[in-house]
C-alpha cells in the first residue's frame, strides 16, 4: 500500500509546525466565513464565489504570488473541451480576451492575467492577506484560525487550502501522501515504477560507468511498484523575438554543461508556445528531480528553487552557445530572450517555480484513471473536468548504454485520451472522522494517474469556484462540509453558469 501520512508542515526554522492551541496575541479583527489559503487561481476563484454568495472572505496569498502559474510564465493554457466549463473560470478567459479585443482567449501575458486576477477580487470586496502559514489553530474537528509569519492569526469559520503544496491540509493534520502508487493499489494499470519508457537516443553516461550528473542510477523496484516520485518541476518563462524587448542568454553561475549532454539530440524541446504581442510562454522539464520539495522547510525549498533557476538559465544558454547544438537551431534559441516588460522585478524571470505536483489529499473519495475514462457520471459533480492524462518525466535513468529513459510519462497516448469527467465534491473532503471544516482545492483527493489530468490550472479554478461556493454553504448554515446539502451546492453553482453534466 502507497503510505498515507499526518506528517505536519515544518518551519522555516526546522520546528515541527502542527495543528495546536496559539496564543491568542496577533489574533485579527475580523473573523471571516471563508478564509483560503493560496493565491492561486483556484484560491482566487474560491475567493470570488464565496464572496459572491455573501460571505465575508480572506485570501491569504501564503507562497504564491497572486494569480499563481497564469500570472507567473504559464501563459498558453491547457486547454479543456469549450463548453465543459463556464462560470467564473469562464468569466476569467473572458475578460482576458477584452484585454486583447478578443471575445476569449487561453493565450496571454502573464501581467494582464495577474490584472484581471486582481480586478475580480477587487469586485469581490475580497481581503488579501500576505504571509505563509506559520501553525493551524484546531481543537478536535474543527480549525479556527491560521496563524502566519507575519505575527498575524486570521480566525473563519471554514477554511479552504489552495496551495500548489498543500501545506495547510497537511498542517491541519488531514490525512495526505506523496508519490506514486502502485498498481495495485486502485487497479491503474499505468500507475507505480516505469509508466511506458520514453527513450533519448543518446548515451547516460560520459564515460564508462559514470553517469552525466542530470541522469540517476536505474533504480532496483518492480515495475508497477510505489515509489515517491512526483513529476518534473520548471518554470514557465515568458519570452518575446522584438529586438527591443528581450533579454540575451546568459551564463549562469556554476554552469556545468554536462548537465545538458543526455538532452542534447532532444533540444527540439526547446518549442515557444505564441501567446499575444509577440510573447511565448517557454516549458521545461528539470533535472534531477527533487521529489521531497513539499515535505521541506523554507530554506530548503528556497535552496531547490535556485537549483532550478540555475538550471534552466543554463539549459537556454547551451541551446543558444554550445557549438555540438546545430548552428541553425542556436540562431533559433538566439532569436528569443527573456521578455523585458515582464516581472522587471527578478530580472525578467518569474518568481513562482512550476510545482507539477505535490502533496495529495486522501479524503472521503480518491479519484482514480476509472473516475477519468469509465465511470465518469457522479452525483455530487462540482465541474466537468476533459484535458487528457499528461504526466511529466520523474527521472532520467540509464536506458542499457545508448539510451535515455525519461521515466514516468504516460504513453501510448491513446491510453491517456478521457471523455468529459465530472469532478465530485467529495474529493475535495477529508474523511469525515478527521476535519469539519476544512475543503481542499488544488491537492484534491486523487491517485497520481488521476492527477496528470486534474492538474490543470482550468480544472484547479472550476474546482476552486465550487470550494467557495460550498464553504461559503457551510459556513452560512454552521455546518461540516460533509454536511452540505449537494443539490443546494449544485443549484447555486448552476446559476453562476457551472456546467456540472455535459453532453456533446
Amino acid at each position: 500500500m502507497h503510505p498515507v501520512r499526518r506528517k505536519f508542515l515544518l518551519g522555516s526554522a526546522g520546528t515541527l509546525v502542527s495543528a495546536t492551541a496559539i496564543p491568542r496575541f496577533g489574533w485579527a479583527a475580523t473573523s471571516y466565513d471563508v478564509v483560503i489559503y493560496g493565491g492561486t487561481p483556484s484560491g482566487i476563484l474560491a475567493a470570488c464565489s464565496a464572496s459572491n454568495q455573501g460571505s465575508s472572505v480572506a485570501l491569504i496569498l501564503g507562497t504564491s504570488p497572486l494569480g499563481g502559474m497564469p500570472a507567473q510564465g504559464l501563459g498558453a493554457t491547457d486547454g479543456s473541451i469549450h463548453g465543459t466549463y463556464g462560470g467564473m473560470t469562464l468569466s476569467f478567459f473572458n475578460r482576458v480576451g477584452r484585454k486583447y479585443n478578443l471575445p476569449f482567449t487561453e493565450k496571454f501575458e502573464p501581467h494582464v492575467a495577474e490584472l484581471v486576477f486582481r480586478e475580480m477580487l477587487d469586485e469581490s470586496k475580497v481581503k488579501i492577506i500576505h504571509g505563509t502559514l506559520k501553525t493551524v489553530h484546531r481543537s478536535g474537528k474543527k480549525i479556527s484560525a491560521i496563524a502566519l509569519d507575519t505575527h498575524e492569526i486570521v480566525p473563519g469559520k471554514t477554511f479552504i487550502d489552495a496551495s500548489y503544496e498543500g501545506d495547510f491540509l497537511a498542517a491541519a493534520g488531514a490525512k495526505w501522501t506523496i508519490g506514486r502508487e502502485s498498481r495495485s493499489q486502485y487497479g491503474e494499470s499505468a500507475a507505480g515504477y516505469n509508466i511506458s519508457p520514453d527513450t533519448i537516443p543518446i548515451s547516460a553516461y560520459e564515460s564508462p560507468g559514470k553517469l552525466y550528473p542530470s541522469v540517476l542510477p536505474a533504480p532496483k523496484r518492480a515495475v508497477g511498484a510505489a515509489d515517491n516520485c512526483v513529476q518534473a518541476y520548471a518554470y514557465r518563462l515568458c519570452l518575446s523575438n522584438e529586438a527591443g524587448n528581450k533579454r540575451s542568454w546568459v551564463k549562469p553561475a556554476n554552469y556545468n554543461p554536462d548537465l545538458y549532454i543526455p538532452l542534447k539530440t532532444n533540444y527540439t524541446s526547446f518549442d515557444p508556445t505564441p501567446t499575444q504581442n509577440h510573447k511565448f510562454d517557454l516549458n521545461s522539464n528539470i533535472f534531477p528531480v527533487r521529489w521531497d520539495y513539499a515535505e521541506l522547510d523554507t530554506v530548503k525549498r528556497a535552496a531547490i528553487e535556485l537549483h532550478h533557476r540555475d538550471w534552466i538559465k543554463g539549459w537556454l544558454y547551451f541551446l543558444s552557445s554550445d557549438p555540438r547544438i546545430p548552428a541553425h537551431y542556436r540562431d533559433e534559441v538566439n532569436s528569443y530572450g527573456l521578455a523585458k516588460d515582464e516581472f522587471v522585478n527578478t530580472e525578467n524571470f518569474p518568481v513562482q517555480l512550476y510545482i507539477r505536483e505535490a502533496r495529495r489529499l486522501v479524503g472521503r473519495q480518491v479519484m482514480t484513471v476509472k473516475d477519468l475514462q469509465t465511470n465518469i457520471t457522479k452525483t455530487d459533480s462540482i465541474g466537468i473536468g476533459s484535458y487528457d492524462i499528461d504526466i511529466h518525466p520523474v527521472a532520467l535513468y540509464p536506458d542499457g548504454v545508448k539510451h535515455v529513459n525519461q521515466e514516468g510519462t504516460f504513453l501510448p497516448r491513446n491510453l491517456a485520451q478521457v471523455p468529459p469527467y465530472e469532478i465530485p465534491y467529495k474529493a475535495l473532503q477529508p474523511n469525515v472522522d478527521e476535519l469539519d471544516n476544512l475543503l481542499v482545492s488544488v491537492c484534491i483527493s486523487c491517485s497520481h494517474v488521476a492527477w496528470g489530468s486534474i492538474r490543470t490550472e482550468t480544472h484547479l479554478m472550476i474546482i476552486g469556484e465550487g470550494a467557495g461556493v460550498a464553504a461559503s454553504l457551510a459556513a452560512k448554515s454552521n455546518v461540516p462540509v460533509s454536511n452540505v446539502h449537494v443539490a443546494e451546492l449544485q443549484r447555486a453553482l448552476e446559476e453562476q453558469g457551472v456546467v456540472l453534466h455535459y453532453t456533446a
